[in-house]
């Protein structure tokens, strides 16, 4: 029985048969039934109109028509290996680690006992972002190249913007009114490239005609100097103010990373019986750092109470005890320019 056609029927006089198999009952309830269909297709439009409830490819169509805002794709993590041996470096030859991350060489290289060559993550995204010394496999044998290894960690290599991320973003450039250079402008164009996580922006930082930018990456970390450099070549080239970025001509900007405030904890766990201790230190510092993320560039003070909370709260500690951060039981404030990060985590 359609809810519309019980509309419907009621209201027609009960003088007229309006039970199931008379002519009154079955013309309202056909008609019903095909309204309540348009009810539900209605429904479904609307729905793509909130973009609170979309997803995926809906969700960044949306928030291009509506507001010009693209979403940030992955990038591929860059770095350099050393080989050695007697031989060639082509263009496209492999290179891992040794849980299958693979990079492919950017540039031919003659090797003459030792060279070393640029490489790219074969798939973009943070899997491609590895320790130093980590690349030292070739998936494929290249002819009298004997050992590979990279003395520096790759850099680079973010995931595309997730639908949080993306609806966050949007959010912003509503919420924050950008014209003509002002300072939510500097926020909104720092935002745009991939791998910034948030931006704080300064008036006259650097004096008249300057605009003072510090960032953090995705992971709500300080920002590494590729990183840096993106911005600052996407917003005003080598701080010219000549209008070459997305900043009006006469504007000097100048970008930077946020730097790091180490938050050291020191505590004492009573664990569940049964619980791995190991395990549940691990998930101790991953809900510390966690919060740490949630209050990046927001202005908080990191919370000696909420500290507590995120330990308390880990799966397999049933209490704790003797708790310090950076050596005291105070607040921890975070000074502009700086966000806090997890330093030492000492078990007593």
């Amino acid at each position: 029985m359609s809810e519309r056609g019980t509309n419907i029927r009621a209201r027609i006089s009960d003088e007229y048969e309006k039970t199931a198999g008379y002519l009154t009952y079955d013309m309202t309830e056909a008609c019903g039934q095909e309204m309540d269909i348009m009810d539900d297709e209605i429904d479904a439009v609307a729905v793509k109109l909130d973009a609170s409830k979309l997803t995926g490819d809906e969700l960044t169509r949306f928030v291009l028509q509506h507001k010009g805002i693209s979403r940030k794709i992955a990038t591929y993590a860059t770095g350099t290996v050393t080989v050695t041996g007697t031989g060639s470096i082509a263009v496209g030859d492999l290179f891992e680690t040794d849980n299958g991350v693979q990079f492919s060489a950017t540039s031919a290289v003659t090797v003459t006992d030792t060279a070393d060559v640029p490489v790219q993550a074969v798939i973009a995204g943070n899997t491609g972002v590895v320790g130093s010394g980590t690349i030292v496999q070739f998936p494929v044998t290249l002819s009298g190249i004997v050992t590979v290894t990279n003395a520096s960690a790759t850099t680079g290599g973010y995931d595309a913007e997730t639908d949080a991320d993306l609806y966050a973003r949007y959010l912003v450039a509503l919420q924050t009114p950008a014209s003509s250079g002002n300072k939510y402008d500097y926020k909104n164009w720092a935002l745009e490239v991939t791998g910034v996580g948030d931006a704080q922006v300064y008036p006259l930082g650097h004096g008249d005609n300057t605009v003072d930018v510090v960032i953090i990456n995705t992971a709500k970390q300080p920002a590494d100097t590729t990183l840096v450099a993106s911005v600052q070549a996407h917003i005003d080239p080598s701080s010219e103010g000549k209008g070459e970025g997305t900043a009006p001509i006469g504007a000097h900007c100048y970008v930077s990373s946020a730097t790091a405030t180490n938050i050291n904890i020191g505590v004492k766990l009573t664990l569940k019986v049964g619980a791995d201790e190991t395990t549940v230190k691990a998930a101790v510092e991953a809900n510390i750092a966690s919060y740490l993320k949630s209050i990046a560039f927001t202005g908080s003070a990191v919370s000696y109470a909420q500290i507590g909370n995120q330990i308390i709260d880990t799966e397999g500690v049933l209490d704790y005890e003797s708790l310090t951060v950076n050596g005291g039981t105070a607040n921890i404030a975070i000074s502009d320019r700086y966000v806090a990060v997890l330093g030492t985590v000492t078990y007593a």
